[in-house]
């Protein structure tokens, strides 16, 4: 599980506060350099520029700017194409806004272990705001508001919230396994793999320490889904 490292102190670029807004939306974004050059401009008062999360290529996570706070990273408008963007005109964006910036440039993606730890991030922060949802109308890339910007360039956004789709599902398996009773063992299973409803693995309760998992004849859909008693 990824670690967050906070960096708030450093920051001089932000605003204390949301102006009454909490964030609803996450904001995609590229550095365009290095980690710690990003780090630097953010500290820099004259650049006006700040972001709430930098991933580095590596799959670090350092948090610059407190969620509760505004960082100044989307609150330029031109020719915007997100719809909530649209249909808050009046509002800077910067206020229901949380931006992750991601070690790189425009002509490349992400990495793979950056692309995994950024969308930790995003079910992350979901946690703390649940209306933020697995979809572009609350993922946004920063061009969809600016669009004399390319940012985040050739990061796949539709990609990053698959990912993130698949770790909370996982997550949410090993929260809680699915359980089934068998009339053929005459035992509870706990399922520990799922490839489809007709191809599925499991282990039998009574035998826990067994090494691997037995693949099932039956279709999962067949099995009593009980919870165990006692």
């Amino acid at each position: 599980m990824p670690e967050i490292v906070q960096d708030l102190i450093s920051v001089n670029n932000f605003m204390v506060g949301r102006k009454g807004w909490t964030p609803d939306r996450i904001g995609i974004h590229v550095t365009e350099g290095s980690e710690a050059a990003t780090e630097s401009w953010f500290d820099n008062e004259s650049s006006d520029v700040s972001s709430h999360f930098i991933v580095s290529k590596v799959g670090g996570i350092k948090q610059e700017v407190s969620l509760k706070d505004t960082a100044w990273t989307q609150g330029r408008k031109s020719n915007p194409t997100a719809k909530i963007v649209l249909a808050r005109q009046n509002v800077n964006p910067n206020y229901y806004f949380i931006s992750i910036e991601h070690e790189g440039n425009g002509l490349e993606d992400l990495t793979d272990v950056q692309r995994n730890a950024s969308a930790w991030l995003i079910n992350f922060i979901r946690q703390q705001y649940p209306k933020i949802q697995l979809d572009r109308d609350y993922i946004i890339g920063h061009h969809e508001i600016y669009d004399k910007k390319t940012c985040p360039g050739k990061i796949n956004i539709d990609k990053l919230i698959a990912v993130a789709k698949q770790l909370e599902a996982s997550e949410k398996t090993m929260a809680r396994p699915k359980i089934v009773w068998s009339d053929y063992f005459k035992d509870y299973l706990i399922v520990v793999k799922v490839i489809s409803n007709e191809e599925w693995y499991f282990v039998p309760f009574k035998q826990l320490m067994i090494k691997e998992s037995l693949k099932a004849q039956t279709p999962l859909n067949e099995m009593k889904d009980e919870p165990i008693n006692g």
